[in-house]
């Protein structure tokens, strides 16, 4: 796996909220979607997904809606045998569920986006999958698309020369941190008139 694709990855399970929860003892891998009662369960058996053996999913709002979301990337059960199946995944272990995320944002279109560091341009590609995701449209919480380019640099993304996202990262992030993963003269370039910019300024 490539740099851009695990920081894509690490930035999903920060905008789901699981790699960041403090109950979760393998970096999110091991959350289950909290419901109602306010209950914080963790995965101990990564042999299947936790709400394949006749589970009900669990209530998550007043109005009664239901999920069975799993995970770092927070999978539904209905989906798993497929994907099981499909990708020849051998349990619901890390490795797994890593595989089953790019495979769905493969389906999305969004790996070469990645790959090339068009970062907000695959996240608008996969905002129908994650409901955190900025746009998504679901009525759940959705991340600022600020806070998910943060979260992407800290885990080593890059970002493409000639992509909107450098220049619209630049008055955000932290000087120093845009320069360490710049990868262009061009975003030099940006730093260093935003630079100048912000020095001006009384």
């Amino acid at each position: 796996m490539n740099a851009n694709r695990k920081a894509f990855l690490d930035m999903l399970a920060v905008s789901e909220g699981t790699s960041t929860s403090r109950f979760t003892k393998c970096d999110g891998y091991d959350v289950i979607v909290i419901g109602t009662d306010g209950v914080h369960e963790l995965i101990t058996d990564f042999s299947t997904h936790p709400f394949t053996n006749g589970r009900p999913s669990k209530v998550f709002n007043a109005q009664g809606q239901t999920s069975s979301a799993s995970g770092r990337y927070q999978f539904m059960k209905r989906d798993w045998a497929h994907y099981r199946d499909s990708l020849q995944l051998p349990d619901f272990g890390p490795e797994s569920q890593d595989k089953w995320a790019l495979q769905l944002i493969k389906e999305r279109n969004a790996l070469g986006m990645i790959d090339n560091g068009n970062f907000e341009s695959a996240v608008f590609a996969c905002k129908n999958i994650w409901a955190s995701l900025p746009g998504a449209g679901y009525g759940q919480h959705e991340n600022s698309m600020t806070k998910l380019r943060n979260a992407y640099i800290d885990a080593g993304g890059t970002f493409a020369g000639n992509s909107a996202d450098v220049v619209a990262i630049a008055p955000t992030l932290n000087v120093e941190i845009i320069s360490k993963h710049a990868t262009s003269g061009f975003i030099q370039l940006v730093i260093n008139l935003v630079t100048l910019f912000f020095r001006k300024k009384p």
